[in-house]
């Protein structure tokens, strides 16, 4: 009975059905590394708990049992593999002491799966110890786990310990992978070192390895994200150069860039790259691009990109309607930025605080007494809803507070609005205020 057979039988099995009543004589037929060979498959197809109910049942067994020798390094390890989640983590650590205390000697790869599920559960110290215990027990790390320590370190903030341990490689003898290159990359740029990153993708090069889309996207976001869209242009067009596929990744990650330093016009015509490319936008890349329109205060060219969004199968989300509104904000259309907020909360999107206060501040700034009349009313229903709080903390924002006081109609509402952090009264519905083109109402107030 093969691998192939009994990975068919527990397929079939009926979730009732105990897997070890099935396989259980099938298992004879198997050597560690066959039975290990199964719990992967088992894995891969997404019946991880049936590898487990397997080998739980084989740790059961008594030593003297004819299928106890299936429990070693092999089987132990991956099932340690297999451990995904924080509390799994537990349940890793318990194994490794379990083989200790059955005399089953850990090795390199045992250790490396170990890291792996630390770095899952985002113990990456953890992770680090487990490093630590491999080199004093002799173990020789490969270059899996000097692929994992990177992104240990890359996770952590340590791009130089990461850039480090590609000399230890070459120290070792060990040739890196691309991977690893990329996963150094990743590291630089999630720090800001762009020099360095283009420093480790010149190493590449000279190494003789091949650059992936991967490679250029995480050069491309390191310089996109410390202004310098010039460098990412020309890793960019490097990329074209060399015949490498441009994902959705590369080009909002170049767009990203855009964004950043002020070229909205680049911005737009790398959309019509993109089209070009056969490469399909997707909502970030559309975030992306109304950002960097937003930001250029170009709100017509916002609108028109949001626009675009439904025809190449992009439904715009939270973020998407909250930038459009600071684009019109920007622009001074506060019309707009009020049905932009209509139309988000009409299509379930709830905003945030943030805006909220963007929204108020428009109307509050347009100098027409009902739209600041209508910032009053969404910062009251925002208010009853839960959304926002009006309290000492929020003295210092842009929004309006609602107060009662005696004024020559019945049942008046005052609305308190600040503007620069200087108070301004008015009224609602007091015909002097509607027929003033000033809406500030100190009369009916008492403001002198």
């Amino acid at each position: 009975m093969t691998v192939e057979d009994l990975l068919r039988i527990v397929r079939s099995l009926p979730p009732e059905e105990s897997a070890v009543a099935a396989v259980s004589r099938g298992l004879f037929y198997l050597d560690s590394r066959a039975l290990a060979a199964l719990l992967k498959e088992l894995h891969k197809v997404g019946l991880s708990n049936r590898a487990s109910e397997l080998f739980d049942w084989l740790r059961s067994l008594p030593d003297n049992h004819e299928l106890a020798h299936l429990c070693d390094v092999y089987t132990y390890t991956t099932i340690i593999s297999q451990c995904g989640s924080h509390q799994q983590l537990r349940k890793a650590l318990e194994l490794v002491a379990e083989m200790r205390g059955h005399g089953v000697v850990c090795n390199v790869h045992t250790y490396s799966a170990l890291m792996n599920v630390c770095i899952k559960a985002n113990e990456l110290e953890l992770a680090l110890d487990v490093y630590g215990q491999l080199l004093r027990e002799g173990c020789t790390p490969n270059l899996v786990t000097y692929n994992i320590l990177i992104d240990i370190h890359g996770k952590m903030g340590n791009w130089q310990e990461a850039v480090q341990v590609l000399d230890a490689l070459e120290d070792q003898g060990t040739k890196p992978e691309v991977r690893t290159y990329n996963t150094i990359l990743s590291a630089c740029n999630r720090s800001g070192q762009p020099e360095h990153a283009l420093r480790v993708y010149e190493r590449m090069l000279a190494d003789g390895a091949q650059p992936t889309a991967t490679t250029y996207t995480a050069l491309i976001s390191a310089y996109g994200k410390t202004g310098k869209i010039e460098e990412a242009l020309r890793i960019f067009q490097d990329m074209v150069r060399r015949g490498c596929e441009r994902n959705v990744i590369t080009y909002s990650s170049l767009i990203s860039a855009c964004e950043k330093a002020g070229r909205w016009q680049l911005a737009l015509e790398l959309l019509d790259e993109m089209h070009r490319d056969n490469c399909k936008p997707n909502t970030v890349t559309f975030n992306a691009l109304l950002s960097a329109c937003a930001q250029g205060g170009q709100w017509k060219a916002a609108q028109d990109v949001f626009e675009q969004m439904p025809s190449c199968g992009c439904k715009p989300d939270a973020v998407s309607y909250a930038i459009l509104i600071s684009a019109f904000d920007r622009g001074n259309q506060w019309c707009r930025a009020l049905q932009a907020l209509d139309e988000m909360q009409g299509q379930g999107h709830r905003p945030d605080v943030g805006v909220y206060n963007v929204v108020i501040e428009a109307l509050t700034r347009s100098g027409v007494l009902s739209a600041q009349l209508k910032a009053a009313q969404i910062f009251q229903a925002a208010t009853r809803q839960g959304q926002l709080r009006c309290d000492a903390a929020s003295a210092n924002l842009p929004l309006p507070a609602i107060v009662s006081k005696d004024t020559v109609r019945e049942e008046p509402v005052m609305v308190l609005l600040t503007k620069h952090g200087d108070p301004l009264y008015m009224v609602d519905h007091c015909p002097e205020c509607l027929e003033s083109t000033n809406p500030l109402c100190s009369l009916h107030v008492g403001v002198t």
